[in-house]
């Protein structure tokens, strides 16, 4: 657990930490209620960002209004597309468009999510890791 401030004040160098570590990790960050921000981080700067979006969201009360969705489009995130991505996502494939994406991302949290920066964030990070092949 932390806290909203202190997950966007660690979210470049955490993502940074993992691009160039060259391994594919997984971060989450999900605030109380359940809405989230993930990134998928590949090697070479390959970064997909990814807000929650309305297909994923099962409560009218914590829906995405309007305004929160021209605010994701305005701020660089593709629209959900459900067969092949849920979320809103953003994606960059080399180091010149890390700042943006970071930016974009925290963004999200304060403006998208009306997250404060003392509300509580679960973030929880992984290294995907390859599927092992069984001998028979």
């Amino acid at each position: 657990m932390s806290t909203v401030d202190a997950f966007a004040k660690n979210l470049p160098e955490m993502l940074c930490s993992m691009s160039l570590d060259g391994r594919k990790f997984i971060c989450i960050a999900e605030l109380r209620d359940r809405r989230y921000v993930q990134c998928l981080v590949k090697s070479s700067w390959h970064i997909y960002a990814e807000v929650v979006s309305n297909v994923n969201i099962g409560d009218d009360a914590t829906s995405l209004s309007t305004d929160d969705e021209d605010c994701l489009r305005k701020l660089g995130f593709h629209e959900p597309a459900p067969d092949r991505s849920p979320n809103w996502q953003r994606v960059i494939t080399d180091s010149s468009g890390f700042l943006p994406l970071v930016r974009a991302t925290v963004i999200a949290l304060s403006d998208v999510l009306h997250a404060q920066p003392d509300d509580q964030v679960a973030i929880r990070t992984w290294r995907e890791e390859p599927f092992a092949i069984e001998k028979a």
